[in-house]
Order: structure tokens, then sequence, then C-alpha cells
């Protein structure tokens, strides 16, 4: 009862502040003080802070529900709601190619992401959703990574209470899911929660591939975590980074494992684990080429050939002949923790 428990209430720790936002929570700190600054008596203080609250509660709200924070997410809704109308996400289909009419403007440009595990779950929670009530569309976006958190907290935890216990998996998970980083981009409508949710059913994926020595076991769960890669790939390009750090770890595992059978002190052996990698590795590839990802692969091999083999170096590289990356990638920059409640 103990892992069900402590499963229970990290599922529903998570839940409940990635709802935050529904709540609009900041706009009574905000009103407080717009009504301090107007400098009246307690009394009308207190009323003017009500006011406020609720004018921007209204300003920032359709039928109820909050806007949505950010740009993105309102390219996931448009896609969503022309497949709700059509049938398709794509703006357009010209010769062939799902064009986005609005992009380049006013040319349009063939769609990124026309395809997409966000888009299919906020439509799917759309029409859910519309069985009992009539939301619209923002709501059913904002309810999506509240969902799909309280699930990856879920693999989070069986992950980690597979390899530490319990109590760590519990304290684990939460910290994983809970971490700024995390909350700044996942809280709201946008599709970076898929990155935390994904990965981590990948690792749940091959930790059921190797809980054993059966080989059909390996195969099977191996397969398993290959399909979802492949769906990750379908969900984000950066996808190969979660790959490359799942093979290494892997290939260290393997060999570890090779290490300790010959010193006797193996649990199981390293043919299922090698097994697992192996048709992992295989699944995701051929995955990959099947829906034109051949450049992430190409990639990922240019860069392990360029740190194997040696590459000659012209001369030194101009000094500020590219920006800094911790100043224009946001998942370098360190959020701060009013930021992160705000959104």
């Amino acid at each position: 009862m103990r892992p069900v428990a402590l499963a229970l209430g990290a599922v529903l720790l998570v839940g409940w502040v990635y709802a935050q936002p529904f709540g609009l929570p900041w706009t009574d700190t905000f009103a407080k003080q717009l009504a301090r600054d107007g400098g009246a008596g307690a009394g009308v203080e207190a009323v003017r802070e009500a006011d406020v609250a609720r004018r921007l509660r209204d300003a920032f709200s359709y039928r109820q529900f909050p806007y949505p924070p950010g740009f993105d997410v309102y390219l996931w809704l448009r896609h969503a709601r022309n497949y709700l109308r059509h049938g398709t996400t794509c703006d357009a289909v010209r010769h062939g190619v799902c064009r986005d009419t609005l992009a380049i403007a006013p040319v349009g440009g063939e769609m990124r992401y026309a395809r997409s595990l966000h888009i299919a779950a906020i439509v799917v929670a759309h029409k859910v959703w519309s069985l009992v009530a009539e939301p619209p569309l923002i709501a059913s976006a904002l309810l999506v990574p509240v969902c799909a958190a309280m699930v990856g907290v879920l693999l989070v935890f069986a992950v980690q209470r597979r390899l530490s216990g319990d109590i760590a998996a519990f304290f684990g998970a939460i910290v994983t899911v809970l971490t700024p980083h995390v909350l700044v981009r996942s809280v709201g409508g946008d599709n970076d929660v898929w990155n935390l949710v994904l990965p981590a059913s990948v690792l749940f994926a091959l930790v059921l591939a190797l809980d054993g020595a059966r080989v059909g076991r390996a195969l099977l769960f191996g397969a398993v975590a290959g399909g979802l890669m492949v769906l990750h790939a379908v969900t984000w390009n950066g996808w190969i980074f979660g790959f490359a750090i799942v093979v290494l770890g892997g290939g260290l595992g393997v060999v570890l494992e090779i290490v300790a059978t010959r010193r006797g002190r193996a649990e199981h052996g390293a043919g299922g684990q090698a097994v697992a990698l192996f048709v992992f590795v295989a699944v995701s590839v051929v995955g990959a080429m099947l829906i034109g990802k051949e450049e992430s692969l190409r990639d990922l091999v240019g860069i392990v050939t360029r740190m194997v083999v040696p590459v000659a170096v012209e001369g030194p590289s101009q000094i500020g002949e590219w920006p800094s990356n911790f100043g224009i990638v946001a998942e370098l920059q360190r959020p701060l923790l009013s930021v992160t409640i705000v959104k």
C-alpha cells in the first residue's frame, strides 16, 4: 500500500501545481499593489482591490478560462482547431504538402509539425470534455499539460522506485517534475511537457525490458521503448538528445554488466540488456528514417565522428562570432521563481 499511496500523493500534488494557472493567482497580488498605490483608506482600498482583481481576471480570461501564456500555444491551438473543423491540421494542402498559410507572410510555408502528439492530445481532451460541457479550446489546451504532468510523475516514480526504493522515488519524482526549469517550460498549453513525459516513458519501458532474464521480455519492451522514441521524434525535433543519452547510458550499462558477470556478481547477465538496447536502437533508427528524421541521425553521427576523429582547425575563430547560448536559449537561462509562478 505504501508505494500506491506515495505515487497517488505525487500525482495529486503535481496536478494541483500544474492546475494553478486556471485560477490566475497573480491577479490578487497585482490588484493589491495597484490598490495600495492609490493611497486610499483601508476600507476603500479593500473594495478597490477586489474590483481591480475582478477586472484583471475578466481582461485575461475568455469564458472564465485564462488565456494561455506565450506565443507557441496559439500555433498548437490553430492546428487543433483546423483538425476539429476540417479533419486535418493543415491550413491548406498544395501539391501534397501540408502548408502553414500564416508563416513567412504572405506566401506561407511548409508546416513543421503537421503531426504531433500535442495536437492529438488537445483534440482528444477537447472532445472528451465536450461530452459533459462546452469548454473553449484554450481550456482544453491548458488541461493537456496538467494531465501529461500527472502521467509523467507516475512514470518517473516507477523508474526511480526500481532504482532506489519508495521514499527516494517519491521525492525524486516530485523534484524532477516540479523543478523550476521544468515548470517554466511546461505550465501552460505549450508542448514542452512531452519532453518530460516521453523520455520518462522510454526509460520505464527499458526498465521493464531489463526486469528479468527473459529474452522475449527484452525484445518486447525494447521495441516499445523504440516506438516511444519515434513518437518523441514526431513530437519534437530535439528528440535526438534523449536518444543519444539513452544509447550512451544503455551501452555503459551493458559494459558494466559484462564486467560484473566476469567477476561473478551479475544478477541477470548482459544478454538481456544487449538485446533490449539493440532492439531499441533498431526500432528508433528505422522509425526515424520512415518519418523523415534522417537529418537528426546524420547530425548525431557527425558529432560522434568529430569527437573521435581529429579535425584540422585553420585558426582561432573570431571573438563574438556566435552569440552566447545562455542568452538566446530559454532552456539554459535561470528562471526566476516569480516568473514561474506567474506562468
